[in-house]
Formats: C-alpha cells, structure tokens, sequence
C-alpha cells in the first residue's frame, strides 16, 4: 500500500468516526457501525431515537455512506499498481455490477415516486431487491403488482422483496 491509499484510507476512516459520533448525537446510540454492505439498511427497525419521519433519512443515508466506500473500495483496488490483473478484473466487474445495480436502483426510486408514494428506498444485492415504501396503510395487491411491475421492468430482477413504513 503507497502512501496515497494510506492517506485515503485514513481520512474515509475519519470521516466515518466523524459520521457515527454525530448520528449517535443526534440520534441516540447507533447499532452495528462497522458494517459495510446493505444488509445494515435490511435490519433497520424504527427505534425510539429515531421517529417514523426519520426512517427514510436515516436509511438514504446509510445506503448512500455504504455505497460510497465500497466504490472507493473498488477503486482503489482497481486503481493500484501492485494488484494482480485477476483481482484487477474481478474489481472492474465487481465495480460494474454495483454501478449498474445502484442506477437501477434509483431509477426505481424515482418511478415509484412518480407513481405517487411520498418516499421509498431500493436495494440491490445479490439479485434480490428489496423496496421500501412511505405508506401509512397497508399495500394492496395492486400496490404490490405495481411496484413488482416497475421493478422488473428496470433490473429485470423478480426476486422482490416490498415492505410500507411510515
């Protein structure tokens, strides 16, 4: 590692000590701070520090922090000389694959917020989506059809999983 990754990785390292020392101001202790996929954003629950309104913020949030680093990630990886051009390779792709997931994702965002839901996040992992939407009822069938609808029609991916939050 030249002293450029080193310096990269330290100041990412500060600004996520930075991040979790003032979410834990604002909002209360925080969970699992070290983890880096989306499953953190999977296992969110509405706590008592942190109001039903705050929930999509929140979650915005930590997708956006999360797929931040493991772009830079990738990056870097992709970036250094002393890597092989397997790992290279296995990087690009990797760098490809979670481009196009986090374009798709928010495409489906956009769609569905066009489609009249006041808010909702999408997930992308491992050929599965996973779909949060504002409501403050219960979806209908229709609801769910729709939102199968817009998500299979973007990513092509029928593995959906559809939950309403408040």
């Amino acid at each position: 590692m030249n002293k450029k990754q080193a310096g990269i990785i330290l100041t990412l390292m500060a600004l996520i000590i930075c991040t979790g020392i003032l979410a834990a101001k604002v909002n209360g202790p925080i969970g699992d701070v070290g983890t880096t996929d989306l499953s953190a954003l999977k296992n969110l629950k509405d706590t008592k520090q942190t109001s039903k309104s705050d929930y999509f913020t929140y979650a915005k949030a930590e997708k956006e922090q999360t797929q931040t680093r493991a772009i830079q990630t990738l990056k870097g990886i992709i970036d250094d000389k002393n890597t092989s051009k397997e790992n290279k390779d296995k990087a690009t792709a990797e760098f490809t694959k979670l481009t196009t997931d986090q374009k798709h994702a928010n495409s489906i965002e956009l769609s569905l917020k066009g489609k009249g839901y006041d808010d909702a996040i999408c997930l992308i992992e491992n050929n599965q989506a996973r779909v949060f939407v504002k409501s403050k009822e219960k979806l209908t069938q229709k609801q769910t059809n729709q939102i199968q609808e817009v998500i299979v029609g973007i990513s092509q991916i029928k593995d959906v999983i559809i939950e309403a939050k408040e």
